[in-house]
């Protein structure tokens, strides 16, 4: 009995509470969509639902929705799908409100004081008046707190009803939005569409173009076949007159033949004249036994000459005569220059020589005998490194042996000069290389390891026909172009001459 006397008296102040925030002076009676009923503990409760206003669903004129919300103004109108959606969201209002009715009666449920509970249980009991009376003013507390609780609950709502509106104004806007953007595309597509027309129209007109063209140059090309056809008549006709003119040529022919005649005496008188100065020349040729007897006869350039050397088998040799160090007059049978000619070759190409006089050359070990076997010749060795510095080596009397004494050197004491002493023996032995399978003639087998022939003795200090290293400086084996006495063996030198001279020059 007294649950439902408390019940009663919670949903009456629940729905006082819902009727002052719904209804308005002189507002008609609520709709029956306006009632909720619940039934509890053998009691039945009807709550008045207030009317959702106009602008929470979107409901209402026109106009008054227009005055409420100036901004939508803007929008466009909504049609049918417009109406359907304001009817869903008022749908979805309706059921957010059945929900919050449905928490309020739980919480009714679970937050009934326990003296009412009491009361409930002893609800057969006579009751006193003070009893009653106690009832009462809990009672009208607890209403106070209950309409309270259900304010807040109110303004709740209401804020979710203007979060709803604020929803509903945002999507009209985006759609205004994409409206436009959606225009400003067709537009763009419409601009689109126009200048594709105007490509087409000028591609139309290019075609045309290029059409005239070759049409032109179709004409051209005609024009042009048969202006090489009149030009071959043309060529006919030249053939023609010269045919006819070679016909009545006979006294062109006839002087013709006589400056042939002519041309021939002077040809025959000509070879006549060369054989005579080849001859003189042989004549010259034979008195120039070496440079000096050339340096004798005027010679002062340097350069190639002939040579006659005895007992060769070629009556003249082809040698380089340095015309300005120190005088001139200077034979030069050995050049290392640029590394450009290798140096390590067998006894046969040392004994005739290898090389262009000009560049890097051996003249040849017979060669050297037979100039050396017939006077007295001083030998100079001259050197430059990597850094542009230059020295030389005087030798007071020089010559090579025969074959038969392995072409060995002979000199005697090294004159003053700034690269002191070359050679390590007075008569050391002239040692080939084993290259080609040949067969050492001498007792120093150092040339195996060194590279190039040299009058070696017991891995002398110096050989100038060794591998050719560039930059100077050199690691390993001791086999490089090297002139121990002035830059030391592990040094290979960037230039170097040797060259002879007759003493009494």
């Amino acid at each position: 009995m007294w649950s439902c006397l408390w019940l009663a008296g919670t949903v009456l102040s629940v729905a006082a509470a819902l009727d002052r925030g719904s209804e308005r002076p002189d507002d008609p009676l609520p709709s029956p969509q306006g009632y909720h009923r619940l039934r509890h503990a053998g009691c039945t409760y009807t709550f008045l639902l207030p009317e959702l206003d106009s602008d929470c669903g979107g409901a209402g004129s026109g106009e008054d929705a227009e005055a409420r919300h100036g901004v939508q103004r803007d929008a466009p109108p909504l049609d049918g799908d417009a109406s359907l959606q304001r009817l869903q969201l008022l749908e979805t209002a309706v059921g957010n409100v059945t929900r919050w009715l449905h928490k309020i009666e739980f919480f009714i449920q679970q937050n009934m004081p326990k003296e009412l509970v009491k009361l409930n249980r002893n609800s057969n009991k006579n009751l006193s008046v003070e009893e009653a009376g106690d009832v009462g003013s809990m009672l009208f507390a607890y209403s106070h707190e209950q309409n309270q609780w259900i304010a807040n609950i109110e303004m709740q709502l209401v804020n979710q009803t203007s979060k709803l509106e604020m929803k509903v104004l945002e999507n009209a806007l985006s759609m205004n939005k994409l409206e436009r953007q959606v225009l400003m595309q067709k537009q763009a597509i419409e601009h689109l569409h126009e200048k594709n027309s105007v490509l087409e129209g000028r591609l139309t007109a290019m075609q045309d173009s290029h059409e005239m063209k070759l049409q032109m140059i179709v004409q051209e090309k005609r024009q042009l076949q048969k202006v090489v056809e009149d030009q071959a008549v043309v060529v006919s006709q030249v053939e023609r007159h010269l045919e006819e003119a070679e016909r009545n040529s006979s006294l062109l022919q006839q002087q013709q033949q006589e400056m042939m005649h002519t041309l021939q005496s002077v040809l025959n008188m000509l070879t006549h004249a060369a054989v005579n100065q080849q001859s003189a020349n042989d004549e010259v040729k034979t008195e120039f036994q070496d440079c000096a007897d050339l340096h004798h006869l005027g010679k002062t350039n340097s350069g190639i000459y002939s040579v006659s050397v005895r007992n060769m088998s070629e009556p003249f040799v082809k040698v380089y005569c340095d015309m300005e160090t120190d005088g001139g007059g200077w034979t030069v049978f050995q050049r290392r220059k640029d590394g450009s000619l290798d140096f390590h070759r067998t006894w046969k190409e040392y004994k005739l020589g290898f090389g262009d006089p000009v560049g890097e050359h051996w003249l040849g070990n017979e060669v050297v005998h037979q100039l050396t076997s017939h006077k007295s010749y001083v030998l100079r060795v001259g050197l430059r490194d990597w850094e542009g510095h230059e020295a030389f080596s005087l030798y007071n009397s020089f010559a090579v042996e025969s074959e038969a004494h392995n072409f060995r050197d002979i000199h005697s004491h090294a004159l003053p000069a700034t690269a002191a002493k070359c050679f390590a023996n007075k008569k050391p032995g002239y040692c080939i290389n084993m290259y080609e399978g040949d067969i050492p003639r001498c007792c120093c087998r150092i040339a195996a390891c060194t590279n190039g022939s040299w009058w070696f003795d017991a891995c002398g200090p110096s050989n100038l026909n060794g591998a050719y290293y560039g930059g100077g400086q050199y690691r390993g084996r001791i086999n490089g172009v090297k002139w121990h006495y002035w830059r030391g063996v592990n040094y290979s030198l960037r230039e170097t001459v040797m060259m002879i001279r007759p003493k009494d020059f």
